[in-house]
């Protein structure tokens, strides 16, 4: 059974007309199935656990990167394949090779799929990266072998699975590494002179399989995927093979 989720902007009247030419393909292509609109109070794990439940193999969420990043969160704790089509601006469309909706829909229909590695924090994933400002006294210990502890008054961290493409943080190479994460840190100082610019220092670049960050005397906040916020300690890795989502025939990873 296919589960089409709605998020609100779908239901926005501008995309009226391409909404309704949506519902009337995926019945003609023979993959329609159930629907339900997100809400304020409607909660969008219990949405998807109970459409799973219900006998659903496949989650299509129709609307923003935000909302498919989110229900990817859900979704790959299940045997599941997950669909996406994009509306307005979308950064994660493209990725999977569906610019457009409605080509969407043929490409759910011929339910090609890629198997994509997740990023892990703590047990929550993540699809594109992790963006963090940590204070001094902030300690990073990497592959359980070697750790960072920051000396500065602010480091961005950045730790990459697809990279950035959603923007916010600093900018790290848009990598799909189905192996290793992409840790990037970027030391800041107290603003200087008479400009008062703040000064960048030099930044660490590596791979890696397993990261801890923590901090003796405060809780950070981790920002995944630009949509959910954890405290630290968090310790991140990767899971190979995590979700299937189903791509079009000009995907990009």
């Amino acid at each position: 059974m296919f589960f089409y989720l709605y998020d609100a902007v779908v239901l926005d009247k501008k995309y009226a007309t391409l909404l309704d030419r949506i519902e009337s393909r995926v019945i003609e292509l023979g993959i329609n199935g159930r629907i339900e609109r997100l809400t304020p109070l409607r909660n969008i794990k219990e949405l998807i656990d109970r459409g799973i439940k219900n006998g659903a193999h496949t989650i299509v969420v129709l609307g923003t990167d935000q909302t498919f990043l989110r229900a990817l969160q859900v979704t790959a704790q299940y045997d599941v394949a997950v669909g996406f089509l994009p509306f307005g601006s979308s950064a994660l469309g493209p990725l999977f090779g569906v610019s457009d909706p409605m080509d969407g829909c043929n490409a759910l229909s011929r339910r090609i799929t890629k198997q994509l590695a997740l990023g892990k924090a703590n047990q929550t994933y993540f699809l594109t990266e992790v963006t963090a400002e940590l204070p001094r006294g902030t300690k990073i210990t990497c592959d359980g072998q070697w750790s960072i502890t920051t000396q500065t008054d602010t480091t961005t961290l950045a730790l990459g699975n697809i990279g950035h493409i959603l923007g916010g943080g600093i900018e790290t190479p848009t990598i799909y590494d189905t192996h290793q994460l992409h840790l990037l840190l970027q030391p800041h100082s107290q603003p200087t002179g008479f400009l008062r610019k703040q000064v960048q220092n030099h930044a660490t670049s590596v791979r890696v399989n397993k990261v801890t960050v923590e901090h003796p005397d405060v809780t950070v906040p981790i920002l995944l995927d630009q949509t959910t916020v954890l405290k630290t300690p968090v310790s991140f890795s990767l899971k190979a093979k995590a979700i299937k989502v189903i791509v079009g025939k000009q995907r990009l990873l």
